[in-house]
């Protein structure tokens, strides 16, 4: 694992350099992508530098999303096609929502299904984009979230009463999100490191465990 302070812009440069070179190897790139504040201005800066790539056989997955309509101003995948997904050459066959007005167990289970008909053996992603919330979560995977069994890829969440929005949610799980060729977490603020830095047993230091992942501070 590597740790560095950066910019969005900065990181963003960065990545785009692996995209091109992760091309060279795989006919399609495999994506999970993230909502939030962390992450709007690395998206936009992203879109920057991949300007003419080519996108159109790259698939998008998204790492949690909260149980509301599609057009909730709380939807993660709303957010993320509207700063990201909108602006790349790409069909919606190529993106993958997680359902939010499903039952949260139902979600689950159909999004679990759906990644088993595209991996028949298991997700692998080539690039998993992640940001540490302000209690240090990922996803939506929380302090103190029971373990989940081996071959759970995706799992629904009671609604967090620590945090808004309090929304029930539906979350890859660490299996999924650490099966990944490069990990990058977003890390932003003098109050999210310490936190990070200081404590310990928070959801974010469990993607240590892939030495691909990046823990980005942003300044």
């Amino acid at each position: 694992m590597t740790f560095f302070s950066t910019t969005p812009d900065f990181l963003a440069r960065r990545m785009a350099e692996e995209i091109r070179c992760a091309r060279e190897v795989y006919p399609a790139l495999e994506w999970v992508l993230t909502g939030g504040r962390t992450v709007h201005k690395f998206y936009d800066a992203l879109l920057k530098y991949v300007d003419g790539a080519d996108f159109a056989h790259d698939h998008f997955w998204f790492s949690d999303e909260r149980c509301v309509p599609p057009d909730d101003l709380n939807s993660n995948a709303t957010q993320i096609e509207r700063d990201f997904l909108s602006k790349l050459a790409i069909s919606s066959s190529q993106i993958h929502r997680i359902s939010g007005t499903c039952p949260p167990s139902e979600s689950a289970q159909l999004y679990q299904t759906e990644l088993l008909a595209h991996f028949p053996k298991h997700p692998y992603f080539n690039f998993t984009i992640l940001s540490m919330g302000d209690d240090g979560h990922v996803a939506s995977i929380f302090s103190n979230a029971p373990s989940s069994p081996s071959g759970t890829w995706v799992e629904s969440v009671p609604a967090p009463t620590h945090i808004l929005p309090h929304l029930p949610r539906v979350t890859l799980t660490f299996e999924s999100l650490l099966a990944s060729d490069a990990i990058y977490v977003l890390i932003s603020g003098p109050e999210k490191r310490q936190r990070f830095e200081t404590e310990t047993g928070l959801p974010v230091h469990e993607l240590s465990a892939n030495p691909n992942t990046v823990f980005c501070f942003l300044d």
